[in-house]
């Protein structure tokens, strides 16, 4: 957990010229990313929490991700999920993550109904906490 914070707020210094917004699709990508982590049960929640916060990453810093993953302490599966040469599991959810997001319904096929709605109710509870998390750090 104090990772994860360390994580966000390391996100927001950096961030302190773009919108507040593109903090928020990091938070609402990094708690969607966590929240889908029982989809793979070797996968631990906090590295897919820092998954999607770091997704963002290459338009905080307008740098290519393959740069940026280079230069961070990073396990080799977190680097490919973020640089996106390899398939894994890790790939697989963001790109859910990104595929709701952007609403890509196509993308989301392969997906049941049942897990479609799980990852609606990810997408609600990821909005809300960061809002919360926003409307406190903006005060």
């Amino acid at each position: 957990m104090i990772q994860q914070w360390a994580s966000l707020l390391l996100l927001a210094r950096l961030g302190k010229r773009k919108p507040l917004e593109l903090l928020a699709v990091a938070l609402i990508r990094g708690r969607m990313c966590q929240a889908l982590a029982f989809t793979d049960r070797r996968l631990g929640s906090g590295e897919l929490f820092t998954l999607g916060l770091l997704s963002v990453l290459d338009a905080l810093l307008d740098r290519p991700m393959d740069t940026l993953v280079a230069e961070l302490p990073l396990t080799q599966s977190l680097r490919d999920a973020l640089c996106g040469k390899v398939s894994c599991p890790m790939r697989d959810i963001l790109r859910r993550v990104i595929a709701h997001e952007s609403g890509d319904w196509l993308g989301l096929i392969p997906l049941t109904a049942a897990e479609q709605t799980t990852l609606t109710d990810a997408f609600i509870n990821a909005a809300q906490f960061a809002r919360a998390v926003l409307g406190e750090s903006s005060q």
